[in-house]
């Protein structure tokens, strides 16, 4: 069985101090491929004190390379990056809140309702 590539998308303190360690200690399953921030140099901090090998200012061109995504920003980003995520096909752990509304919260799920993640058997988790 091939190893999960991973992504994180925020590089603040839950990604340093809980995700990416966690990650890190499952190494045999997963691989951290790279992590995403609008700050571009914290990103670059964060990859270099975990050995992350690369970095993404954009989101979007990250979900390419990744099979799965931890969304670790402020909650107002998470249903827009939780559907970008689940369109591009790549499996989803967000973290609590799951969004800001009910209809953000539905957006999220009616994403993970398309069609091809029935055949895919993709996985979506999201703090509530």
């Amino acid at each position: 069985m091939s190893k999960l590539r991973m992504g994180m998308i925020g590089v603040g303190g839950i990604a340093q101090d809980r995700h990416i360690p966690s990650y890190l200690k499952l190494s045999d399953k997963a691989t951290l491929q790279a992590v995403s921030d609008i700050n571009e140099e914290r990103a670059k901090e964060v990859a270099e004190k975990f050995g992350i090998p690369k970095i993404y200012t954009d989101y979007h061109e990250m979900l390419e390379h990744v099979d799965a995504v931890t969304i670790g920003t402020p909650n107002k980003f998470h249903s827009e990056m939780t559907v970008a995520a689940l369109e591009a096909g790549v499996h989803v752990f967000c973290e609590k809140p799951m969004a800001m509304t009910v209809e953000e919260c539905e957006a999220m799920v009616r994403s993970y309702e398309l069609p091809f993640y029935n055949n895919l058997g993709s996985y979506i988790h999201m703090g509530l």
